[in-house]
């Protein structure tokens, strides 16, 4: 621990002595508040006062032990060094360079017994954006980390000094953004913690990189910044409201950071192995019908998604927020290891786990950035899925379309190993969208289940008024697919069968049969090269369904059904063509020919003549 924060400091003692220390927002003693000695918080309302970036380092890493990187870190066109006799212009700036080695700390540590890459600003010597100078003193960082593939732990601060940057700010942005992007790259780990105050800048351009971001309580950002590069005091954001709208995956007490920043590098920053002898998934078993399936899936004693999880995975870390507009709650996201194997996990959680159902643009927008951190830092990915169809369909929105059509695309493209089970209802474009995988099983009570679709009238699309032969289609009566019809149809390739009568019966069996089957594929794929691996994911979403006669059947049932519409159409335009000409039939024949007007003035003066000739016979006879 750092000295200035080490209680059995004797002279710190001495002077605390002499002082009245009373916390501004709750008026408690500190003198004798261990954690305010130790951390800098006041034990009575969590207060968190603002400390050094030194500090901050000495309660992040083991035991206090810091090596410090580019201590003598000066630009190269300071010509301090080659000044024999150096003017007080030139002592000037090697004293603001020192200035600079306070504000960027960077160095290597151990945190949870990983060596780590630690950055930390000092909120009092950092303004709202950063200059050129303290930028090049991160990227060296980064470099390092990159170069030594370490993990890298941002702390970020900086908003209370009202300093000018200086013009070259402007395009900082973009060298950090190059900077981070190599690291991605290359596969290192970014954590970052958010410390008040933070301006938007430093936001933007540093902690938005992060893999995981978490916040101490009572963080503010500033959306921007006013005269003098002062921050925006009118539009600042609370921690609360980040953590609200999906910007942060939490706010941890500083008490805590270093247990929460620990437990993501052992998750991400060593990898392990499954341990082979897992039995796979055996084909066939009891089939249950759709009835009991349903049965089983609203009982109220069912384990959900998240019970999976937690007896699945140990060490887990949960990754909050979309990053765009909210934390979704209807699926559960984050890391941990499964028999010492680092593994991303999703859990799409029913609606019998929530009390309303949840839009699925967030909710993919989730999924998706778990992918992406899946895909960068190699990780398998793990998806439970039980969408929980409604018995009334969604409305159509274009943003979840877009949303869910980008995630699906990235899963069919992901170089790593990727295992769909469904654990309920497998409903919905999202939910189909995460049965995309390399192995994809179906628990026994699970099921694929249809949603109407909507036409712009807001009715439903109306059913053929003829049924062809019920060759591999959803049963009428409950609108579901059995999981042992789903795999008689070639679409999984697997049941993982439950205790009867289900789940719920016996859950630690139903949690032992799942993590059976996941060790088993995991043991299977983990050793397989990425291109062999994307090329087999699309050959087999290629030919989904048509390798079993079952499948092929409802292939011929849906050919036949679309002979059936087509000569239904045929008929209904004969039918119409038919009642339109009996319809011309019954209407007078006018011509539209136009007429030769020598013969209508002939036609006209024979008609006036036979006029005549009558009138003129019809005198005589009055006569």
């Amino acid at each position: 621990m750092h000295p200035s924060l080490d209680p059995s400091a004797a002279d710190g003692d001495q002077e605390l002595d002499l002082l009245d220390l009373t916390c501004p927002a709750c008026d408690s003693d500190l003198i004798a508040d261990e954690l305010f000695l130790s951390h800098r918080v006041c034990g009575s309302c969590n207060r968190h006062f603002s400390i050094g970036a030194r500090e901050r380092i000495a309660l992040l890493v083991d035991g206090g032990v810091f090596e410090e990187l580019n201590t003598t870190f000066a630009p190269p066109e300071s010509t301090l060094a080659r000044d024999r006799f150096p003017s007080a212009e030139r002592l000037a700036e090697h004293h603001h360079l020192q200035v600079i080695g306070e504000a960027v700390v960077s160095g290597l540590g151990r945190v949870g017994g990983v060596t780590t890459v630690v950055v930390a600003l000092d909120d009092h010597l950092v303004g709202a954006s950063l200059g050129a100078l303290m930028t090049e003193k991160i990227i060296l960082a980064l470099d390092y980390a990159r170069s030594r593939k370490h993990p890298l732990v941002l702390l970020c601060a900086g908003a209370a000094t009202s300093g000018q940057a200086g013009p070259l700010a402007l395009v900082q942005g973009g060298r950090l953004a190059t900077a981070f992007s190599q690291l991605h790259l290359e596969g290192v780990p970014v954590a970052g913690v958010l410390t008040h105050p933070i301006a938007g800048p430093l936001f933007a351009n540093l902690a938005a990189h992060c893999d995981v971001l978490y916040s101490e309580p009572g963080v503010l950002v500033s959306g921007g910044t006013a005269d003098g590069g002062m921050p925006n005091t009118r539009r600042w954001q609370p921690a609360d409201t980040l953590a609200a709208e999906g910007w942060i995956d939490a706010i941890v007490d500083r008490s805590r950071i270093r247990g929460q920043i620990a437990a993501f590098i052992d998750v991400v920053g060593e990898g392990g192995f499954v341990r082979p002898g897992a039995a796979p998934v055996p084909r066939g078993g009891v089939a249950m019908t759709a009835a009991e399936a349903l049965a089983n899936l609203e009982h109220p004693d069912r384990p959900g998604s998240a019970g999976i999880v937690a007896s699945l995975v140990s060490g887990f870390v949960e990754l909050r927020g979309d990053r765009v507009s909210s934390d979704n709650q209807s699926v559960t996201c984050g890391i941990g290891r499964i028999d010492s194997l680092p593994v991303a996990i999703c859990a799409q959680r029913g609606e019998r786990e929530l009390e309303t159902a949840s839009p699925d643009a967030s909710a993919a927008r989730k999924i998706a950035r778990l992918a992406r951190l899946a895909g960068r830092l190699e990780l398998p990915l793990v998806m439970l899925v039980d969408g929980g169809a409604s018995s009334q369909p969604a409305p159509f929105s274009p943003e979840a379309a877009y949303a869910v059509s980008s995630l699906a695309t990235m899963i069919a493209q992901l170089p790593v190993p990727v295992i769909a089970i469904g654990t309920g209802k497998v409903a919905g474009p999202l939910s189909t969208s995460l049965m995309i995988g390399d192995r994809q099983f179906l628990m026994s009570s699970a099921v694929y289940a249809a949603v109407d679709d909507i036409i712009p009238g807001g009715g439903l699309v109306p059913g053929s008024p003829r049924r062809p032969r019920n060759h591999g289609r959803v049963n009428p009566a409950t609108g579901v697919l059995t999981a042992r019809e789903c795999e008689e149809l070639g679409l999984i390739d697997g049941v993982i069968n439950e205790p009867r009568p289900g789940a719920h019966a016996d859950p630690d069996a139903a949690f032992a049969a799942v993590r059976s089957a996941l060790l088993a594929s995991l043991a299977e794929l983990t050793g397989t090269g990425q291109r062999r691996l994307l090329d087999t994911r699309h050959r087999r979403q290629r030919t989904l369904g048509q390798s079993t006669p079952e499948g092929l059947a409802a292939v011929r049932s849906e050919l036949w059904e679309l002979h059936e519409w087509q000569r239904s159409v045929g008929r209904s335009l004969d039918e119409w063509r038919e009642r339109w000409d009996q319809l011309k039939l019954s209407q007078p024949r006018i011509s539209f020919q136009r007429p030769d007007i020598n013969d209508l003035a002939a036609k006209l003066r024979a008609r006036r003549t036979e006029l005549l000739e009558r009138a003129r016979i019809g005198d005589r006879s009055g006569e």
